[in-house]
């Protein structure tokens, strides 16, 4: 029997049309998954406010360069929502111990 796969999760936040937006792991992803950010987007990348664990961009931002990087990095789009005022909220997913920081799978 094989053993079931384990999964991270991730939550990318739109507020509103002209809101910030944030990335939410709940696992830290490590230095050079950040590094890989701030080298896809630029100064829309929030510097100070982005972490391992959270990226924060401008409203600037769109949502296909953020799937787009998502995508690039392992993660696989699980879940969308859409609000009449504009906000969105998507979820993804990989498998677990797929980080920089090689944690256990």
């Amino acid at each position: 029997m094989t053993a079931a796969t384990q999964w991270e999760y991730a939550e990318c936040t739109f507020s509103g049309p002209s809101s910030d937006v944030t990335v939410r792991f709940y696992w830290g992803q490590g230095d050079g998954f950040v590094a890989r950010a701030k080298g896809w987007f630029g100064d829309l990348l929030t510097e100070g406010a982005s972490a391992t664990n959270l990226l924060k961009f401008t409203a600037n931002v769109q949502a296909p360069a953020v799937l787009g990087f998502m995508g690039t990095n392992g993660w696989e789009l699980v879940g969308f929502s859409a609000a009449p005022d504009g906000g969105a909220q998507y979820v993804f997913k990989r498998p677990f111990g797929n980080t920089d920081i090689g944690k256990p799978v």
